[in-house]
């Protein structure tokens, strides 16, 4: 059983618990390149953010690279002849593009499938959710939905 957030950065920008700059990250691109947050890097004012921001368009995700990295647990797997479940994966809603995030969402559940790991999203109804709230109703996010492969 595992967690998949990684890139952290990405997953999680936005956040106000956990890594001290994560607050001041917000709508970081997938996938990322380093032309991909260029014109984002100067509006970053916290040094650690922008250098964060900075590496992660280095470092390139995109699904060939989530592919990469779900390769290696479902190896273990083999290797040990274990059944895999990812129990949690998504990324921090509150300033994240939806189409970025969805495309994140996306390129995950389709690593896990391909290599017949189950898995669950994190979460349904608070940061990560698969849900939204409408006039105090909770309302499938279509979007999320379609990322997650669901009708």
């Amino acid at each position: 059983n595992f967690h998949c957030y990684d890139p952290h950065d990405f997953t999680h920008q936005a956040a106000t618990w956990g890594i001290d700059y994560w607050p001041d990250l917000e709508y970081l691109p997938y996938p990322s390149s380093p032309e991909a947050v260029a014109d984002m890097l100067p509006r970053i004012t916290n040094t650690a953010a922008r250098r964060a921001a900075e590496q992660y368009g280095a470092e390139q995700w995109d699904a060939a690279r989530i592919d990469a990295w779900i390769a290696q647990a479902a190896g273990w797997g083999a290797q040990h002849n274990v059944r895999l479940t990812c129990n949690e994966f998504g990324v921090y809603r509150l300033k994240a593009h939806p189409e970025h995030r969805n495309a994140w969402i996306r390129d995950v559940r389709t690593a896990l499938e391909k290599y017949n790991i189950g898995w669950a999203m994190w979460d349904y109804a608070g940061g990560f959710s698969v849900v939204t709230t409408q006039d105090n109703r909770r309302v499938v996010d279509p979007e999320t939905a379609t990322a997650l492969g669901l009708a």
